[in-house]
Protein backbone atom coordinates (compact mmCIF):
# COMPACT_ATOMS: atom_id res chain seq x y z
CA UNK A 1 0.00 0.00 0.00
CA UNK A 2 1.46 3.35 -0.96
CA UNK A 3 1.22 6.23 1.53
CA UNK A 4 -1.24 9.09 1.04
CA UNK A 5 -0.11 12.57 2.04
CA UNK A 6 -2.83 14.46 3.92
CA UNK A 7 -2.92 18.14 2.95
CA UNK A 8 -4.42 20.95 5.00
CA UNK A 9 -7.66 21.90 3.25
CA UNK A 10 -8.71 25.46 2.46
CA UNK A 11 -11.42 25.95 5.05
CA UNK A 12 -12.65 29.19 3.48
CA UNK A 13 -12.11 30.96 0.14
CA UNK A 14 -9.77 33.49 1.78
CA UNK A 15 -7.77 31.07 3.97
CA UNK A 16 -4.04 31.22 3.33
CA UNK A 17 -2.68 30.03 6.68
CA UNK A 18 -3.74 27.72 9.45
CA UNK A 19 -2.35 26.41 12.72
CA UNK A 20 -2.64 22.84 13.91
CA UNK A 21 -3.93 23.33 17.43
CA UNK A 22 -4.01 19.66 18.40
CA UNK A 23 -3.68 16.23 16.78
CA UNK A 24 -6.64 14.03 17.71
CA UNK A 25 -5.07 10.82 16.34
CA UNK A 26 -1.65 9.39 17.18
CA UNK A 27 0.92 7.79 14.89
CA UNK A 28 0.05 4.17 14.25
CA UNK A 29 -3.66 4.58 14.99
CA UNK A 30 -6.22 3.29 12.50
CA UNK A 31 -8.29 5.94 10.75
CA UNK A 32 -11.71 5.54 9.13
CA UNK A 33 -13.13 8.05 6.64
CA UNK A 34 -14.88 10.73 8.69
CA UNK A 35 -12.63 10.38 11.76
CA UNK A 36 -11.36 13.65 13.22
CA UNK A 37 -7.59 13.94 12.60
CA UNK A 38 -6.72 17.33 14.06
CA UNK A 39 -8.00 20.75 15.01
CA UNK A 40 -7.01 23.63 12.73
CA UNK A 41 -7.14 27.28 13.77
CA UNK A 42 -7.73 29.85 11.04
CA UNK A 43 -8.07 33.61 11.34
CA UNK A 44 -11.80 33.12 11.99
CA UNK A 45 -12.41 29.80 13.77
CA UNK A 46 -11.08 26.46 15.04
CA UNK A 47 -12.24 23.64 12.76
CA UNK A 48 -11.86 19.87 12.98
CA UNK A 49 -10.22 18.28 9.94
CA UNK A 50 -11.64 14.88 9.05
CA UNK A 51 -10.08 12.00 7.16
CA UNK A 52 -11.29 11.35 3.62
CA UNK A 53 -9.97 7.78 3.55
CA UNK A 54 -9.54 4.66 5.67
CA UNK A 55 -6.02 3.69 6.72
CA UNK A 56 -3.41 4.13 9.43
CA UNK A 57 -1.86 7.42 10.47
CA UNK A 58 1.71 6.29 9.82
CA UNK A 59 3.65 9.49 10.53
CA UNK A 60 2.88 13.03 11.68
CA UNK A 61 5.23 15.29 9.73
CA UNK A 62 3.89 18.62 11.00
CA UNK A 63 3.43 19.14 14.69
CA UNK A 64 1.34 21.86 16.31
CA UNK A 65 2.63 25.01 14.66
CA UNK A 66 1.82 27.46 11.92
CA UNK A 67 1.42 26.04 8.44
CA UNK A 68 1.06 28.02 5.25
CA UNK A 69 -1.27 26.58 2.65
Amino acid sequence: VSPLKVQMPALSPTMEEGNIVKWLKKEGEPVVAGDALCEIETDKAVVTMESNDDGVLAKILRQQKQLTR
